[in-house]
Order: structure tokens, then C-alpha cells, then sequence
């Protein structure tokens, strides 16, 4: 039997909050890695028999097919698994626990800001998701698509399918928009960039 590839991958507070509730089922992720490549640039092929092409961190430009493309996806392919990393802290027995994540032993107790659980202790500090071990993760996601396109193509409906909430006058696409600039910066929807949209489910 052949074992599941898995990979991390980080998630905000409200983000986790919303896969757990059931209301986040993709993700975007700018187009800035494929398997091998640190990409500065991506965009559509202009050489005949090619779909895309990116521009590599030594400057050099490599055109691709659509299906090789997808397969360098650096978040894994359908059927793989994500493994969310999130906010987070330890605490051991009935005493705050602030070693470095790294050396924790894995009978800590794990507490999640997303939860709003924090323990009271004031010394007990969070740590930022990038630092978690796989085995503090509690949430698993199974990739179901793997797909580019640009970010402001994004329609009402797959908007939805990001989380975003609030957005009963505004409309789905434009809390989304308004979610990406808060998280990306005030420039980063007006570039447009080309962005990998990950189809997932929650794995229980």
C-alpha cells in the first residue's frame, strides 16, 4: 500500500476556524514555488506547444506544460495530504512550559489560539505557526484539485469556498478580496497574481 505524501502548510486563526466549521474548502497560494524552482515570475506561454511559462531565481525562463505545471505544485497533488500548522502553545503538568517548540516532548499539553483556549498562566506564550511540530497539528486536509489562475478571477461561488464571512453587502468576491489585501498587502490585489487554488476536504 502506498503512504499518503504529506506536507504543511499554514493557516490563520480565522482560517482554521472556518475549515473546522465546515465553511473553507479552498485555499490560494501565489505561484511563487513549483517543485525545484523558486518562481519571481509565471505567467501564460508565448512559445508554440507550451501552456506556461516562469522565470527562476537565476533569471532563466523554462516553458512548461499544463500538466507538468500542476504536477509542480509544491502544496502535492490530489489524494495528498496538508497538515495545518497554526498558532499555538505548551504547557506540561499544572505548570506553564515556554521551551522552544523544537524540543518539546510530546506529552505537552498543546493549546491553540484558534480555539481561544489559552491557558491562565500569563508566562505561557504563543508560538507562530511556522514552528509547529507535525505531532501538535490536530487538523488534516485532503487535497481534492489542483488548479492556476489569476486571483481576481475568482468567482462568488468559490469565494465562498474560501471562508470569508461578513460578507452579506458586500458580496463573497469582494470580502475575499478585502481578506487577501489585509493578509498580502495593500498592492497585493492589484498585481493580479497567478495563484494555486486548492480544492481540499477536512480529513477526520
Amino acid at each position: 500500500m502506498l503512504r499518503v505524501k504529506e506536507r504543511p502548510i499554514l493557516f490563520s486563526g480565522e482560517m482554521v476556524r472556518a475549515i473546522l466549521d465546515g465553511r473553507k474548502t479552498q485555499t490560494r497560494r501565489v505561484v511563487d514555488r513549483m517543485a525545484g524552482f523558486r518562481v519571481n515570475q509565471f505567467g501564460r506561454s508565448t512559445t508554440e506547444g507550451y501552456d506556461w511559462h516562469f522565470r527562476c531565481q537565476r533569471g532563466l525562463w523554462h516553458d512548461v506544460l499544463h500538466s507538468e505545471a500542476i504536477s509542480r505544485c509544491p502544496y502535492g497533488q490530489p489524494d495528498d495530504h496538508l497538515w495545518v500548522r497554526e498558532t499555538f502553545s505548551f504547557t506540561r503538568g499544572d505548570y506553564p512550559f515556554c521551551r522552544k517548540p523544537s524540543e518539546a516532548p510530546q506529552d505537552s499539553k498543546v493549546w491553540y489560539r484558534a480555539a481561544n483556549d489559552r491557558p491562565t498562566w500569563a508566562e505561557t506564550k504563543w508560538h507562530p505557526s511556522i514552528f509547529m511540530p507535525r505531532w501538535a497539528s490536530r487538523l488534516t486536509i485532503k487535497i481534492r484539485d489542483v488548479r492556476v489562475e489569476q486571483l481576481r478571477s475568482i468567482t462568488e461561488e468559490d469565494a465562498e469556498s474560501e471562508g470569508v464571512t461578513d460578507h452579506a453587502y458586500v458580496g463573497s468576491v469582494n470580502a475575499f478580496e478585502s481578506l487577501w489585501e489585509l493578509i498580502n498587502g495593500a498592492e497585493s490585489l492589484a498585481a493580479n497574481p497567478w495563484v494555486w487554488v486548492i480544492d481540499f476536504e477536512k480529513v477526520d
